[in-house]
């Protein structure tokens, strides 16, 4: 299946493990220019050398997204590298887990800070680049698709 990335600019936030460093190889290989986030300086640099015995080039950010300034600067960062972000993908995230008697208010509000803040941080932060990309291009629409535990929708500009 061919993809059609060829030029297009990648995002994957949590992309040097798991799920994200599996999108982030399948976007390289057909043709985007991809960034790979994560909090860790270390994953990003094992996952930039798995990825370039692959082939496959990519640029690591590091960024705790759940700051929102530092998923601005990441952003920045990813489109002062390669380009205007054209694919986000939000893998990032990782809840701690609690047995249910060990779950209170402050458990919950740190799950919910680790988990859903860093993908609203950094999608906030593209989106409006989108936005602003949108009303340049008069007649040519900027799609955001998001599909989370939270909300399925398309978003165009």
């Amino acid at each position: 299946m061919a993809l059609e990335l060829e030029g297009k600019v990648a995002l994957v936030s949590g992309g040097s493990k798991g799920i994200g460093l599996a999108v982030a190889r399948t976007l390289a290989l057909n043709g985007a220019k991809v960034a790979i986030l994560s909090r860790h300086a270390g994953n990003l640099e094992q996952a930039r050398q798995v990825l370039a015995g692959q082939g496959v080039t990519v640029l690591p950010v590091q960024a705790d997204l759940g700051d929102a300034a530092q998923a601005e600067r990441a952003v920045a960062e990813v489109e002062a590298g390669l380009g205007p972000v054209d694919i986000l993908v939000n893998s990032a995230g990782a809840a701690r887990r609690h047995e249910p008697e060990d779950l209170d208010p402050v458990r919950w509000r740190e799950a919910l800070d680790a988990k859903f803040f860093p993908y609203i941080h950094v999608q906030h932060a593209v989106l409006a680049r989108l936005r602003a990309r949108a009303r340049r291009l008069e007649g040519v629409p900027a799609c955001l698709l998001y599909t989370s535990d939270a909300a399925d929708d398309l978003l165009c500009v």
